[in-house]
């Protein structure tokens, strides 16, 4: 009603809204887009078909408790977006660290920079997990900058963002980090109990039982 409404065509069944099933409650049917609009009016101005692309790169920065399974979360999801044909690499934060000192260290920063960019989604997985060192954190800031806005970032961490200040070292590096990272994101928080905590106690009770005893 409200899009018939906007392109001026009366009566509203001149209008067909075809909305495909997205899968359970992702997606929105509801919900008028301002881009759904826009296209709408120019394939009435066009007098032809249009197709909406979009191409902003939107960061995933999933939270949480050690065990509550973000990391396991974060594989699933790249799991499937490579079987819809996107390219994303894997890595923990250590591993990439230590890979982005070797090519300053050896002048090939820029070269691997432009080797990350190759990747639509970059999984960057434990982030505060371990205690980095500053040059370790400067050279990793920088890898943020590069991405921002130009390839997504998916990021795990046990540290919410007020803790971020013992990972950059400093305030401002801290807050220039954390502003690139959340601006076009997606923030997930999965307070959870540990599945590992959760898996001992239920395999505790079990030998404990009166059953497992008489055996």
């Amino acid at each position: 009603l409200i899009m018939s409404a906007f392109l001026g065509l009366a009566p509203e069944h001149k209008l067909r809204v075809i909305a495909p099933d997205v899968g359970g409650g992702f997606g929105y049917k509801g919900i008028l887009l301002p881009e759904e609009v826009c296209l709408a009016w120019l394939c009435r101005k066009l007098g032809r078909p249009v197709r909406w692309i979009e191409d902003r790169r939107e960061n995933l920065l999933v939270f949480g408790k050690p065990g509550s399974g973000k990391s396991h979360a974060m594989c699933a999801l790249a799991q499937q977006l490579i079987l819809r044909g996107h390219s994303l690499l894997f890595t923990t934060c250590g591993t990439l660290v230590q890979q982005l000192l070797i090519a300053k260290r050896d002048l090939r920063l820029p070269k691997l920079f432009r080797q990350l960019a190759s990747f639509e989604g970059l999984i960057i997985d434990d982030l505060g997990y371990v205690q980095q060192s500053r040059e370790e954190m400067e050279v990793l800031f920088l890898l943020l900058a590069e991405r921002y806005e130009r390839g997504s970032v998916l990021l795990t961490s046990n540290l919410a963002f007020s803790k971020w200040d013992q990972i950059f070292k400093d305030t401002m590096t801290t807050a220039a980090a954390i502003d690139r990272l959340v601006h076009h994101s997606v923030i997930l928080e999965m307070n959870v109990p540990s599945y590992r905590v959760e898996t001992a106690k239920k395999s505790k009770r079990q030998d404990s039982s009166p059953e497992q005893s008489k055996k």
